[in-house]
């Protein structure tokens, strides 16, 4: 599970800016940790680069052990970036004719 947060909203976009096209990407993963399945939220940090395709910034991760504990930090997070206008998100929706979703985060 992942969305792209971005400040402005992207659709329709060149991206020749990079201020403009800079995004944060939170995600939850599911990985075997000590026998266990746990759950990991992650986010990358960057900006749409056509030449180098460029990754700025992966922040440390932190395990957690069921889905409902990584879902709340994840949805801890989209607040964060909202409030900092990254209001902005895209995800994959093989159900929309587009094949991507949006939604505007509130501000908190």
């Amino acid at each position: 599970m992942f969305e792209t947060l971005y400040r402005t909203d992207a659709r329709g976009r060149s991206f020749a800016n990079p201020s403009d096209c800079e995004y944060y990407q939170p995600r939850i993963d599911r990985e075997r940790h000590g026998g266990e399945g746990v759950f990991f939220v992650r986010e990358t940090h960057g900006y749409f680069d056509d030449e180098r395709k460029k990754l700025v910034n992966v922040k440390p991760e932190e395990p957690f052990a069921t889905w409902d504990e990584a879902e709340r930090r994840y949805q801890e997070q989209l607040r964060c970036r909202a409030s900092t206008c990254f209001e902005h998100a895209f995800a994959w929706d093989p159900m929309s004719p587009s094949g991507m979703s949006y939604r505007l985060l509130p501000k908190a």
